[in-house]
């Protein structure tokens, strides 16, 4: 631990190596700390996560960055379909209760507004099949695809409760954008309603934003930031400063899609979560997706996100 906190301070410049090229073998150190990320991470064993992985670890530049990268793994929530379902419908049994939801008086409203498919629409698809095992009651016209739709209905004299559902809330500017969105709405067709705020994903920080509307919010797994919970108070700065310089093999982006926007995740969010049946969140750390080297070569990222 003391060679670790101490490689945290130095920051000798070094030459980083040649992005995408895999030692002919390991290391004892590699092959120790692999192993153990392997046997506590099983998820990474799924899918193409492990050459991602082997590429991200020799992506880094010494010992030291590889430690902070261990870190950051072993506190990712990355989430199962089966304990997601068990987890969720306890929440939303909670909600239902604590909210005083009824089927003949609310509404389950997607926070999509445009055209594509995006991660709301399967949040509220996810979520329809738990609250029908909670009861039969509810039925399809409780359940609304898109907010444009959905605020055609504020009209409707038995309606009482609105709950907007999202895949996860980052910093909360989207949720609240929404969130004043509909208030507008309701103050023109309906000041009756109540307004309440759903994720199967979200932030501590994207919790406050919510919170600060007067809004209840709720969801299966709130999350800190990556450095909060991987690291000492006292030295996640300097972790954050270490994430910062492994950026530096990333290609700097597009004009639509520029690193800079991305860096430590958006808006700074540094998330360590993914739903392997959604596209992961590009609040985390882009090292975990991105997927060009600064040089112009594809890289192969743990995740793969589409944009």
């Amino acid at each position: 631990m003391f060679n670790f906190l101490f490689g945290l301070f130095k920051f000798k410049k070094k030459r980083r190596q040649e992005p995408n090229r895999l030692p002919d073998d390991y290391s004892d150190f590699d092959f120790v700390n692999m192993t153990e990320l392997y046997y506590k991470n099983p998820w990474l064993t799924k899918d193409e996560n492990p050459m991602g992985l082997e590429s991200l670890w020799f992506d880094c530049n010494n010992n030291i960055e590889k430690l902070v990268l261990k870190r950051l793994i072993n506190k990712f929530k990355y989430v199962d379909q089966q304990d997601a379902k068990a987890r969720t419908k306890i929440v939303l049994e909670k909600c239902i209760d604590d909210w005083l939801l009824k089927p003949d008086n609310t509404l389950f409203i997607a926070f999509k507004i445009e055209e594509f498919a995006d991660g709301s629409s399967i949040a509220l698809n996810f979520i329809r099949a738990r609250i029908s095992e909670i009861s039969e009651l509810w039925k399809v016209n409780n359940f609304i695809g898109d907010l444009h739709r959905g605020k055609r209905r504020f009209r409707d004299g038995n309606l009482r409760n609105v709950v907007l559902i999202d895949d996860f809330v980052g910093t909360g500017g989207t949720a609240k954008k929404r969130i004043d969105d509909v208030k507008k709405d309701m103050l023109e067709k309906n000041k009756d309603l109540n307004l309440f705020v759903f994720s199967l994903g979200g932030m501590i920080s994207g919790k406050r934003k919510i919170e600060s509307c007067k809004v209840k919010y709720a969801c299966t797994y709130l999350i800190d930031k990556g450095t909060n919970i991987a690291f000492p108070k006292p030295i996640n700065f300097l972790a954050r400063k270490r994430i910062l310089k492994m950026e530096d093999l990333l290609h700097e982006g597009s004009i639509n899609l520029p690193l800079n926007k991305f860096s430590l995740g958006y808006e700074k969010s540094e998330a360590l979560y993914s739903w392997n049946v959604f596209n992961i969140p590009n609040n985390n750390y882009p090292i975990f997706w991105w997927n060009q080297y600064k040089n112009g070569s594809r890289r192969k990222p743990i995740f793969t996100r589409s944009q």
